[in-house]
């Protein structure tokens, strides 16, 4: 069976054994299991969109070996073929190894139980039956991949020797110059004063480059509370000081991470915090990793957080909306609210999505189970109503969340992760049917 043209880097060796591989599918054929086959596949279900993230742990067949020797293969119109893919070291606290300032990983190491492997599920194939005997002295471990209209079957196969190419597509790029990222739906941008912070998005709305207006008006942090007990403080993104420590680019996912810290009082400063930026094809996670040397609550007290994106009114920007279950027919952002309007932030569901007519983005915040943090939504539309610090006067849409419970977190390594599903109008779920597939998955 001949593969296509784009596949003719692979070497004729190669060739010959995908191309067995394919004929190996027939359900009469009985074969003997090949050495390092794992009988049971992987299920994993993942939400329309995100990528497919597997934890080492769950890929037993490939544990302990080199991670440059895997590579991972779909079935398509009778080609298997490799698809994109990137593997990512963990610690067991959850955090990337990232040497900082250098931007790069650990040296190589052999695939373990933290390590990440991610690919997207759009790039699963047909199911195979069986690997053929020339395989037969690779570990291979299958995936089986469930997510709405997409998914199917995924193949890691670990090669004895030098393996065959890796897919040449990318899916996510980025701009070191500009300190942006984009893909093929969306481009976002950071402050080059507070690199912490996006100050631009903007949606990708032709094949031939052209950019939406900017979406984002100003990226905003809020924190209020008492020290010791009897001294009130209130801190925004003024008081930071971020500095972007290290970027790792691969074809699936970018991993841009920054240093930050807050001003407190008498020339103190909070301990040093990361934010991982983890921005994928149609996905976008911001994780927060708070490393508290002590507990909070030593020092503080009535902690609240808000982190919000305050959106700008650009005629360029129509139909904007506010999404949420319990509102059907959405909340028009128009920088005025009326007597009546819905008031999200009394709702226990904190998933929402902020649509218009280049597409919607639906906003979730996770946070580690083991936290006694609580969540709300945040939403305030009144260009009216100032927002100091900022010297721009008003607010238009702006929406994120508000966190309590600071005081009762305990010393260790925890994550705060807020994420962005980022869908452009010709796709679907759309708007509500969005948020209530998100409903149905357990995070």
């Amino acid at each position: 069976m001949a593969l296509r043209k784009k596949h003719l880097f692979l070497p004729l060796p190669i060739h010959l054994a995908l191309s067995l591989f394919v004929l190996a599918v027939a359900p009469a054929v009985e074969a003997s299991t090949p050495r390092g086959w794992s009988d049971a596949p992987v299920e994993i279900h993942v939400p329309p969109y995100r990528p497919v993230v597997l934890p080492g742990a769950r890929l037993g067949a490939l544990q302990g070996i080199p991670t440059e020797r895997i590579v991972l293969f779909a079935q398509h119109h009778g080609e298997f073929i490799p698809i994109p893919f990137q593997i990512d070291r963990k610690d067991a606290s959850g955090r990337h190894l990232i040497i900082p300032e250098q931007g790069t990983e650990s040296p190589p190491a052999a695939l373990d139980a933290f390590d990440e492997c991610v690919f997207m599920a759009d790039d699963a194939g047909l199911p195979i039956a069986q690997l053929p005997e020339s395989f037969a002295a690779m570990a291979a471990q299958a995936i089986h991949v469930h997510s709405g209209a997409a998914g199917g079957w995924v193949y890691a196969l670990a090669f004895a020797d030098t393996p065959p190419s890796k897919s040449p597509n990318v899916y996510v790029h980025y701009d070191a110059e500009r300190d942006a990222i984009s893909t093929d739906v969306y481009r976002a941008a950071f402050s080059p004063d507070l690199p912490f912070l996006i100050d631009r998005f903007q949606w990708k709305i032709s094949e031939a480059g052209d950019w939406s207006p900017n979406l984002a008006d100003t990226m905003k942090v809020r924190h209020t509370g008492q020290l010791f007990g009897v001294i009130n403080f209130k801190r925004s993104q003024a008081d930071y000081r971020s500095q972007l420590v290290s970027v790792k680019q691969g074809p699936i996912r970018i991993i841009r991470r920054t240093r930050n810290s807050v001003r407190m009082m008498l020339g103190m400063r909070t301990p040093s915090l990361s934010i991982d930026y983890i921005a994928y094809r149609r996905h976008a996670v911001m994780d927060t990793i708070i490393d508290l040397p002590f507990p909070i609550g030593w020092f503080f007290s009535h902690v609240e957080t808000l982190t919000t994106m305050d959106l700008r009114n650009d005629p360029g920007l129509r139909e904007m909306r506010i999404l949420h279950r319990t509102v059907p027919g959405g909340i028009a952002l128009d920088g005025v609210t009326p007597p009546g309007e819905p008031n999200l932030e009394k709702e226990k569901d904190t998933d929402y999505v902020i649509a218009n007519n280049f597409g919607q983005i639906l906003v979730q915040l996770d946070i580690d189970k083991e936290l006694p943090i609580r969540k709300r939504v945040y939403f305030v539309d009144n260009q009216e109503l100032p927002d100091p610090p900022e010297n721009v006067p008003g607010q238009f849409g702006n929406s994120g969340y508000a966190t309590t419970g600071w005081e009762d977190v305990g010393r260790g390594v925890h994550h705060m992760q807020f994420s962005f599903t980022i869908v452009p109008a010709r796709k679907l779920p759309r708007g509500m049917a969005l948020l209530e597939q998100a409903a149905r998955i357990d995070r």
